[in-house]
């Protein structure tokens, strides 16, 4: 079984030694540039894993990737493709996430009490809530090298905190732990811009300055 790797930022395998007419340069230059040569060329191939294959591509050319990687995946070959290109999802037959999805569901904002030192969450969690303050008090923490827990801020009620990892699908950097009896208030992405409002929103992204410009 033979496998090729096609590597949206421009890396190319080696070719076979004995390759003396063209260029190593060339020779990609000509299979990647022209479908037909391109298409020829891996007709013997069983898998083609495709790495980022439309990075840095413009849409015009993210159709004819996108054309030819279909084209490709005929019976008795397996095409795999690593992206984080939403685009190419239609065309799969199969989707392995290797970063859990969460999406916005029709739910009311979600109400937690925290008794003092209680924790909401941890480093490397995820979440899809945004936090308001009702009452009490959440201190932001990170534990340095040798596991010393620093506290990075401290919010107050009506404050949010939470709010980069859900908005942008990234894990949680640090704890949040209640400074006092606390109550907080759990929104979804969509339910926290409208709380706080649109005008806001920059604001929103740039709340973690706070806390050392570290994700929450």
């Amino acid at each position: 079984m033979t496998a090729i790797a096609i590597d949206g930022d421009g890396e190319l395998p080696p070719l076979p030694a004995g390759l003396s007419v063209q260029t190593r340069d060339q020779a990609f230059g000509d299979i990647l540039s022209r479908t037909a040569a391109a298409k020829k060329s891996i007709d013997a191939l069983a898998i083609i894993i495709a790495d980022e294959p439309t990075a840095s591509l413009d849409y015009v050319q993210v159709e004819g990737v996108l054309r030819l990687l279909r084209d490709l995946a005929t019976a008795g070959r397996v095409v795999v493709v690593a992206t984080h290109d939403d685009r190419l999802l239609p065309l799969a037959d199969q989707i392995i996430e290797m970063v859990p999805r969460f999406h916005e569901e029709l739910t009311a904002p979600t109400t937690t009490q925290l008794a003092s030192g209680e924790v909401q969450f941890t480093p490397g969690s995820r979440g899809n809530r945004i936090y308001v303050i009702e009452s009490g008090s959440i201190e932001i923490l990170r534990n340095d090298a040798h596991g010393t827990a620093h506290r990075l801020a401290t919010f107050g009620v009506d404050e949010y905190f939470g709010e980069m990892g859900p908005l942008f699908s990234l894990p949680r950097s640090a704890t949040a732990r209640a400074g006092s009896p606390t109550v907080v208030i759990g929104y979804t992405p969509e339910q926290s811009r409208q709380h706080i409002g649109a005008e806001r929103l920059t604001d929103l992204i740039r709340h973690g300055e706070r806390t050392d410009g570290n994700t929450l």
